[in-house]
C-alpha cells in the first residue's frame, strides 16, 4: 500500500511544485531543480524494486504455501 501511495503521490508532488513556484519573465522556466531531478527518478526506482519484492513475498505466501497444505514455519522446518 506504501508503494502505491507514493506512486500515487509523485506526480502529484511534482504538479504542486510546478504551479507554486512563481517563474519571472526573464528567468528560464525550470520544472524541478537539479537535486530534484536527480532524487526523483532514484525514488521510482526505489518504489518499484520494492514494490515488486513485497509482491513477489505476498505471492508466495498466498499461493506457494497455501496450496502445499503447510504452514510457512512448517516448510522452513
Amino acid at each position: 500500500m506504501l508503494c502505491l501511495y507514493q506512486l500515487v503521490f509523485i506526480p502529484v508532488y511534482l504538479w504542486r511544485v510546478t504551479h507554486s513556484r512563481e517563474v519571472n519573465e526573464d528567468e528560464e522556466s525550470a520544472i524541478l531543480t537539479w537535486p530534484e531531478w536527480i532524487i526523483m527518478p532514484l525514488l521510482c526506482i526505489y518504489i518499484v524494486a520494492i514494490g515488486s519484492w513485497v509482491v513477489k513475498l505476498c505471492y508466495f505466501h498466498q499461493c506457494y504455501v497455501l496450496t502445499s497444505g503447510e504452514t510457512a514455519y512448517e516448510m522452513i522446518k
